[in-house]
């Protein structure tokens, strides 16, 4: 998002879902980090880490929208992780920032206790 745009002033969707923005604002954040990588590490980790940010997106927009949403939240909970273990490989790597790694791991927490309990939430609670 270009940083002459307030949040405020974006147009939403009236459907969208909550944890949908958050996501775009994770992808954000995320890119912008990205593009300070080392042109060496960018078109590998960085477009691993986007492309994780996207299917998050995807799976948790297509589990809002359908009937069935539990495979798509379970792939959710995957990507979360695998967005997880890529950005903590970018900084042990020492091409994220301990700053940026800080601001990323609270983003990525807070989607996935968000998706994970959306998840839990559509199993069968046991009596």
């Amino acid at each position: 998002m270009p940083k002459n745009i307030e949040q405020s002033n974006v147009p939403q969707d009236s459907h969208f879902l909550p944890i949908g923005d958050k996501i775009e604002k994770m992808i954000a954040y995320g890119v912008s980090v990205i593009e300070k990588m080392p042109r060496g590490q960018k078109p590998i980790l960085g477009k691993v880490i986007e492309g994780h940010m996207w299917d998050l997106l995807y799976h948790t927009t297509k589990a809002g929208r359908i009937e069935h949403k539990a495979y798509n939240l379970q792939e959710a909970v995957v990507y979360v992780d695998m967005l997880r273990s890529s950005i903590r490989s970018g900084f042990i790597r020492g091409v994220i920032s301990p700053t940026a790694y800080k601001s990323w791991v609270v983003h990525n927490d807070s989607i996935g206790i968000d998706v994970g309990n959306w998840h839990r939430s559509l199993k069968p609670k046991n009596k």
